[in-house]
């Protein structure tokens, strides 16, 4: 069994052939990942120190079973 991170084009795709190794991967949003950042490097510049040193981003498992239902990277 092979999994993965970032839930990347290519992951989804693998997913979706049958009999690839790969069963999973945790799809991290890049797009909210770089929202976060300008948000805190904008701050900074302005003279806000960040209220947590460590800001966490919810992943989601992508699965075999729910990789049709998920939406992949896309702007929002």
């Amino acid at each position: 069994m092979i999994t993965s991170v970032d839930g990347a084009p290519d992951i989804e795709t693998a997913l979706k052939q049958h009999g690839n190794l790969i069963e999973t991967s945790a799809a991290q949003d890049p797009y909210a990942m770089a929202q976060k950042g300008v948000e805190s490097g904008y701050g900074i510049i302005q003279g806000k120190q960040p209220t947590e040193t460590v800001i966490l981003i919810p992943a989601q498992l992508i699965t075999r079973n729910n990789v049709e239902k998920y939406k992949g990277w896309v702007s929002k």
